[in-house]
Formats: structure tokens, C-alpha cells, sequence
């Protein structure tokens, strides 16, 4: 919202425009515009300008969005709280702003086919309880509808699982108000980029789920700046890409063609460390975690998760692997760089966490060593972050991969 409506062009003027205290992002919208009217329309039709440049610089777009920023609150004016008193979400004064907002895009459009898309996220995440038989006002245009983001679900389990039955709930609420929807789900511990986050395998059902309520959209959201991610990633982008085409397909079937094409001969080790892996993780879970499955749980927090021999194990099984491939370097010397740089990626969790927790245990060359090229293999692989960078520490400290080799002594 705030390439919408940037608070440092219309605030001044239009004080009314933002909730009364700034958020930790910045001023998110006051879609009531506080209750004055005339304040309202003045923001639908600045919001109108900002769309229609947005056509004329990008014709072929087919969605837009005008979400709230990524903050925990929404406004809380006096107007604002009278409507989620009356209509159970703040959800519904974002559902008539943007309904306002398509019929003057309509009037002025009236071919057009395009999606204006915003969030139900965070204070937003409700579906309002009113119904629309008793207030039209509330169902989304044909060309409304929300971007639904549950981040606090636990996508280690799919959506039929008890333990997610609120957030399946929520899906069900908002069918009641708009045609289709988005679909903003999560696949990985943004507190710890570096070790697993099981949900492999939940993902199928999740979106079998999704599927049956007309999502129009499905975004899983990953990580941002790594290219390449530890802990079996390719396989969640491989599972993404097929179910976006069939939700059908079997789990044991995808999995089955992934490991035997994606490592060539060096699939039997590579499936054994990612069963291996995923059975330990969930243990982990199941036993330590007071919030399994959590995308901001410390998963990392103690050398009893992640034993020093197991991790050892796992490198064991990587050079299984590399042996696997070797007569390629002679054969086919391109697919067994190919394959290399499929077995290392996965080399990465347990070398981490070999040189973060362990560190200790080795003498100072030998885990200087082991950093360095740790450190030259994250440049090569192209992994910049080892947690999703600035949430969780104050900025310019911690979370890109840069900050870690500092505070290892090798950057």
C-alpha cells in the first residue's frame, strides 16, 4: 500500500488516509478513511490514478495487487473498530475499498479483465461474520478477491489435519465472500534457513485442499535470496511446479522420479539422507518443540537436535554419493559437474551446523579450514542468507551468510 499511497507524498494532506500510530513497517491504510466520505472517495480516486499508470506501463498484466504492509496490525480508529464490532474483521472495510476502487475502474474500463488482488493477512486474516445475504457490501467483485496468507499455520501438517482446522476453517469463511481467492502459503523455518522444515510432503494434500475452493493463485513462499537451498529445497520447488498443474499426483510418485533423475546413480544415497533427515526432524519436533512446526521456532537451538554423529552420517552419505557419479567425470564430464552441485547442496545443512555448533570440538586450523570452504562453497552455490535477513536481529547485524563468516572469523 504505501506504492499506493506513500505516506511521505499524501500525508501531509490526507492525514486521514493512515491508521493513527505507524507501524513497525510504516503507516499501514485506513480504509474508512476515518469515516469522512469525502476523504474516502479522494483515496479510491488517487488509488485509481496509481492503477491506471500502472496499465498503461504494464498492458499485459492480468492482476494487480494493493495489499497491507507486512505488520501484525491494521488501522484502529474509532470508525475502523465500529465495523469490526459490526462485521466481525477488519477484513471488511479492505473488501468495500477495493469494491469501491474496481467500480470506478469499471466505469472507466468496462472491458477489462483485470484482478485487483489484496491481502488477508496478519489482523486481516478473518473473513468478516456478517453475511452478505444481510450486506451485499461485503461480497467481493467479480474481479476482487483476497490473497489469503495463514502465516502462523503449521505447514508440517496439510490442511486436514486437526491441527490446522482454524486456518482450513478460515478457507472455508471466505469462499462465503468472494469467488475465488489466492492462496500465500509457507515451506520453510525463516529463523533458520540452514536446517529442515519438513513439510514435503504436506504440500500435496495442502493443495488438494486449496483446490477445492477455486484458488485461483498458489504462491508457496521459500527463500528470497538463496539460490540454492539446503535441506532438499529443489525437491519443494519440484513438488510446487507439478501440483500447480495436477494436485493428484501421488507423493511416493513425485519423490520416486526426483531422486532417480535429479542425482543420477547417486539417487539411493540421496533419498536415503532426505528419509533420514525428515524422520529426525519430525522426532525433533514432536519431542522438543513446544510450537511443531512453527516457520519461527528454533529449530537450531541445541546440540542434542542434531547429534554430531548424525551430522557426520550425512556427510558419509554425500561422499556415497559423489563416488556414485565419479565414473562420469571421464564419461560425461557436464552432468557429473551437474550432479556435484546437486549432492553439495545438500552437503550444506550438516556442514553448517558441523561448523556453527561444533566448533569447538575441532582445533583452530582445522575449523578455519572447514569454514573457508563452507564459506567458498555458499559463494559458488550463490546462498547469502542463513535466516531471513534483518527480522529477527537489529539491521546491519545478522542474517546475511556475510555476518555469520564475521562472527566465525573468515570474512
Amino acid at each position: 500500500c504505501d506504492k499506493w499511497l506513500p505516506f511521505d507524498k499524501y500525508g501531509a494532506d490526507h492525514r486521514g488516509w493512515y491508521e493513527d500510530t505507524r507501524s513497525p513497517n510504516g503507516y499501514q491504510l485506513c480504509y474508512t478513511a476515518h469515516g469522512n466520505k469525502d476523504q474516502f472517495n479522494q483515496m479510491v480516486d488517487a488509488c485509481l490514478v496509481t492503477l491506471e499508470d500502472a496499465i498503461r506501463t504494464y498492458p499485459q498484466i492480468e492482476n494487480i495487487t494493493l495489499t497491507q504492509l507486512d505488520a501484525p496490525t491494521c488501522c484502529e480508529c474509532e470508525t475502523c473498530s465500529a465495523v469490526v464490532r459490526k462485521d466481525g474483521s477488519i477484513s471488511a472495510t479492505i473488501i468495500r475499498f477495493i469494491n469501491a476502487l474496481d467500480n470506478k475502474f469499471r466505469e472507466k474500463h468496462p472491458d477489462s479483465k483485470l484482478n485487483i488482488l489484496f491481502f488477508a493477512y496478519q489482523a486481516s486474516l478473518a473473513a468478516p461474520s456478517t453475511p452478505v445475504e444481510e450486506d451485499p457490501t461485503l461480497k467481493c467483485n467479480e474481479h476482487v478477491f483476497p490473497i489469503i496468507a495463514p502465516i502462523n499455520a503449521n505447514y508440517t501438517r496439510s490442511f486436514y489435519d486437526e491441527v490446522n482446522e482454524q486456518y482450513a476453517n478460515n478457507f472455508t469463511s471466505w469462499s462465503k465472500y468472494c469467488s475465488r481467492f489466492c492462496a500465500w502459503i509457507y515451506e520453510c523455518n525463516y529463523k533458520h534457513y540452514m536446517y529442515p522444515y519438513n513439510s514435503y510432503q504436506s504440500m500435496v494434500d495442502t493443495y488438494k485442499f486449496l483446490k477445492q475452493y477455486n484458488t485461483a493463485i498458489m504462491y508457496n513462499e521459500g527463500q528470497r535470496y538463496n539460490t540454492a537451498i539446503p535441506c532438499f529445497g529443489r525437491f519443494k520447488d519440484y513438488i510446487d511446479s507439478k501440483l500447480n498443474v495436477n494436485v493428484n499426483v501421488r507423493f511416493s510418485d513425485l519423490k520416486r522420479t526426483y531422486f532417480d533423475n535429479y542425482y543420477g546413480d547417486a539417487g539411493v544415497y540421496m533419498e536415503q539422507l532426505y528419509n533420514e533427515m525428515t524422520s529426525w526432524t519430525e522426532y525433533v519436533e514432536q519431542t522438543y518443540m513446544s510450537d511443531p512446526g512453527y516457520l519461527y521456532e528454533d529449530i537450531d537451538a541445541s546440540e542434542e537436535y542434531w547429534p554430531k554423529p548424525m551430522m557426520e552420517h550425512y556427510l558419509d552419505l554425500c561422499d556415497k554419493a559423489y563416488e556414485a557419479i565419479a565414473p562420469l567425470r571421464i564419461k560425461d564430464v557436464a552432468k557429473y559437474n551437474v550432479f556435484y552441485e546437486h549432492i553439495n547442496i545438500e552437503s550444506m545443512f550438516p556442514r553448517y551446523v558441523l561448523c556453527d555448533l561444533y566448533a569447538y570440538l575441532y582445533d583452530v586450523q582445522t575449523i578455519r579450514d572447514l569454514r573457508l570452504t563452507f564459506k567458498k562453497d555458499c559463494q559458488e552455490l550463490g546462498i547469502q542468507e542463513y535466516c531471513e535477513v534483518h527480522t529477527f536481529y537489529p539491521v546491519g547485524e545478522q542474517g546475511w551468510m556475510s555476518e555469520k563468516f564475521t562472527e566465525w572469523g573468515i570474512n
